[in-house]
């Protein structure tokens, strides 16, 4: 078996858990340094208008949630709603597969769409197949981009846009701090993360900064990070080919 070129590699991943990220990264031999740079905690109102909002759902209606993080929020709160059968069931989109996976573990049945592309602009595309007037209620973060929704609006649909969780920033340690100033690389899977790293550790700079996709490459670009690689697919296997190829000599850097 040929040697992987992420054997030994010293990779940051700043998400609040490892994850199949990190299985993925130990079992090609890497070497990974957990430093979580933020944390997922709960809304305001402590999920009540979420909880709310599950509750009113009517058969037919589309539940919308763009984050694993976000399906776990409705899954703690909404298991009933989750779980209804037949005609009394809703709708559910999500973003992704991790995030679609939360989701059917309770419902036990397989969602009703998600995109090719893991990108909410994606899954706004996806939905121009339905008719307008459809009522959606959406569970983002509260740093969530505004223009999934706006753009579900736009096209005639009725949308209730509900905070399931915030996300804040963590300073690391000092040790976490010695740790990544000798990585070769990091990872960037969201625009806060990007935004944390640029507060706590602008002084460090791995040779490789993986961004997850294009609104992550564009924040960290908006706080003065250099990104050097982007993955395609904003997914763990994505990031898994984009560290992938920013080790291999024949793939050149983002100019």
């Amino acid at each position: 078996m040929a040697r992987s070129p992420l054997a030994d590699r010293r990779i940051v991943i700043t998400r609040p858990d490892l994850g199949p990220l990190g299985d993925m990264l130990l079992a090609v031999g890497a070497e990974v340094i957990h430093m979580p740079l933020i944390e997922m905690i709960d809304p305001q109102d402590s999920g009540a208008a979420l909880n709310q909002a599950l509750a009113d759902c009517a058969p037919g209606d589309w539940l919308v949630v763009t984050s694993p993080e976000g399906a776990r929020r409705v899954v703690a709160v909404g298991e009933q709603t989750l779980g209804r059968k037949g005609s009394d069931r809703i709708r559910i989109a999500a973003v992704g597969r991790a995030t679609a996976a939360v989701v059917e573990a309770v419902s036990a049945e397989p969602v009703d769409l998600v995109p090719q592309i893991q990108r909410a602009s994606e899954l706004a595309e996806a939905f121009k197949g339905c008719a307008p007037g459809q009522r959606m209620l959406v569970a983002h973060g509260d740093l969530a981009d505004s223009s999934l929704v706006s753009a579900l609006r736009a096209q005639g649909h009725q949308v209730t846009a509900v905070v399931a969780y915030r996300t804040v920033g963590r300073s690391p340690s000092d040790h976490q701090r010695r740790a990544a100033n000798a990585a070769d690389a990091v990872v960037l899977a969201s625009g806060s993360a990007a935004r944390s790293w640029a507060q706590h550790c602008a002084d460090i700079h791995p040779p490789v900064v993986c961004a997850i996709g294009p609104s992550t490459a564009t924040v960290a670009a908006e706080v003065g990070l250099r990104v050097t690689h982007q993955a395609a697919a904003s997914s763990v296997e994505g990031i898994m080919v984009c560290l992938n190829q920013a080790f291999d000599p024949a793939h050149p850097t983002m100019e």
